[in-house]
């Protein structure tokens, strides 16, 4: 289930690079330019979120709501309160007006839509280091893409509802129960 979700990850990944890298005017679509410096970005990314949050989401509250809701209803639940809860970075990114509405809602689609795919994998062998590798995987990759941020969020929150839906109608125990 791992290496699937990691895969399926690099797969997303790809798929924005792919669209920027069309596009972009910038020397490079990458924000670090060094090895050290790329296993450093991981590893404070991995300690600053992934590890401690998903222990709380996803290894209580997700156990938590799915007594009582279906695990897609849980994921939404989750999936709300899991990105008001970056409700701070919203306002650091410099967006204001319309710009800000945007990223908001990309931002909340594309939380809730990866909940969703963390709620999959995870009720499929009730393993936290899946939801941990998504977590991690997701904040990795849209942070090393040199890109305008809005597009980043934009492309993650349709390319995770898309796959959200795809896990949704291959594996409707996973989600649904």
């Amino acid at each position: 289930m791992i290496v699937i979700a990691i895969v399926i990850q690099i797969i997303l990944c790809l798929m924005v690079l792919l669209l920027v890298s069309r596009d972009s005017e910038a020397h490079s679509v990458f924000t670090i330019s060094s090895g050290g410096m790329l296993f450093y970005f991981f590893m404070t990314n991995l300690l600053a979120g992934p590890l401690g949050e998903e222990l709380g989401w996803r290894g209580f509250a997700q156990i938590e709501l799915q007594k009582k809701y279906s695990s897609l209803m849980a994921s939404i639940i989750i999936g709300f309160w899991w990105g008001m809860w970056h409700l701070p970075i919203w306002f650091t990114t410099g967006f204001m007006g319309v710009e800000l509405i945007q990223y908001i809602l990309c931002f909340m689609v594309a939380i809730i839509a990866t909940k969703i795919v963390m709620t999959a994998f995870y009720n499929l062998n009730q393993n936290l280091m899946v939801p941990i590798m998504i977590h991690q995987l997701f904040n990795f990759f849209a942070g090393i893409i040199n890109w305008a941020v809005i597009d980043i969020m934009m492309y993650n929150a349709i390319f995770y509802a898309v796959t959200a839906v795809v896990l949704m109608l291959i594996n409707p125990k996973a989600c649904f129960v």
